[in-house]
């Protein structure tokens, strides 16, 4: 997407195709685990046994989650010249003048280089103390002063897909036209 002005209200939500492909993913490769263990000839072997319950345990909760965000809880992102509110985040939107600037964080992955995990707000300092965050929000996604907007699952907006440094720029161009003395 292509940002021309950034006077809009922008709403990103969740790319439902990327999460139903993704969960097609995880469920075909559950399915294979247990096919592999129940064709295994050792079956007798209790380590082999805890460690394939803990791996159909974990690829179950994914699964469950990713069916969870698709169908019941769609997450949603609201850009507007007042700011931002991320739905799974915060309570209501956090003003431009909070951010102190906006960076893409990624880390490292073998093989395919950096993967975006979050846009990262960096707040002015006790800016984090004065937001209303959800439960959720104030555990997970505040930290140091910094706000972490995640970019996992795909953004889309208008129906068109958002990569994550687009959606990071979209963010630092509205920071940057609303926003005081940004970094």
């Amino acid at each position: 997407m292509k940002l021309d002005h950034t006077r809009d209200v922008l709403v990103f939500s969740d790319d439902l195709g990327k999460i139903k492909s993704n969960s097609i993913r995880i469920f075909a490769i559950l399915i294979f685990i247990s096919f592999m263990f129940l064709i295994s000839p050792q079956k007798s072997n209790l380590l082999g046994e805890i460690i394939f319950t803990f791996v159909i345990a974990i690829l179950f909760f994914v699964t469950g989650l990713a069916i969870y965000r698709t169908y019941f809880n769609r997450r949603s992102v609201v850009i507007s010249p007042d700011g931002i509110e991320d739905s799974g985040i915060t309570i209501e939107t956090v003003p431009w003048s909070a951010v102190d600037s906006v960076e893409l964080k990624t880390v490292p992955r073998a093989l395919t280089g950096q993967q975006p995990v979050a846009v990262l707000l960096r707040l002015r300092p006790r800016a984090g103390d004065t937001l209303k965050l959800t439960r959720r929000g104030k555990m997970l996604f505040l930290n140091n002063d910094a706000l972490w907007i995640p970019v996992g699952g795909g953004m889309i907006v208008d129906g068109n897909s958002s990569s994550p440094e687009s959606f990071s720029r979209t963010i630092a161009a509205y920071a940057r036209t609303y926003g005081k003395e940004l970094k």
